[in-house]
């Protein structure tokens, strides 16, 4: 599969043979809400669906792939890429490649972190989880929100 070759560098989390990069913590998958194609798609983690003929677009919206000679981590449904808004670090979303530092990340070999190269944060899901009453459009509910912490907080990794 694509991302075969680069799955030493995804940390413990990893990428499965479907092209999906999970959670170190509990395995769910990086997905971006409702199938989203708009210019900025939010993005969440959910339970891993890719493949499966019952779940919203076969969970298509679990499908990335990491491009390293760009350093960016790429939504395979319509070539976003993981995004940190310059007007709010604590949070990433899906976005146009616009080739500036906030797209790009680094993984670690050593500890497997992935790293904004915008700001040395580290993609993680927060310790806290941020837990919303409602759910979200076409049965996803929020389990957690992806979060960036400084280097000693507790994170779970990627």
């Amino acid at each position: 599969m694509q991302n075969n070759k680069f799955a030493d560098k995804a940390g413990p989390g990893g990428w499965n043979d479907l092209d999906s990069t999970r959670s170190a913590f509990d395995g769910r998958c990086l997905s971006i809400e409702s199938c989203s194609t708009t210019e900025v798609a939010s993005i969440v983690i959910n339970e891993c669906h890719i493949g499966d003929s019952q779940a919203q677009h076969q969970g298509k919206n679990q499908q990335w792939t990491a491009v390293i000679s760009e350093q960016t981590i790429v939504y395979l449904m319509n070539g976003q890429r993981v995004n940190v808004p310059d007007y709010d670090e604590s949070s990433v979303d899906a976005f146009s490649y616009n080739k500036q530092d906030n797209q790009a990340w680094t993984w670690n070999a050593a500890d497997g972190l992935v790293r904004s190269k915008y700001n040395g944060q580290c993609l993680t899901v927060g310790p806290e989880l941020d837990v919303w009453g409602d759910p979200l459009s076409d049965a996803y509910m929020t389990a957690g929100s992806l979060r960036r912490r400084e280097e000693g907080e507790m994170s779970y990794r990627f």
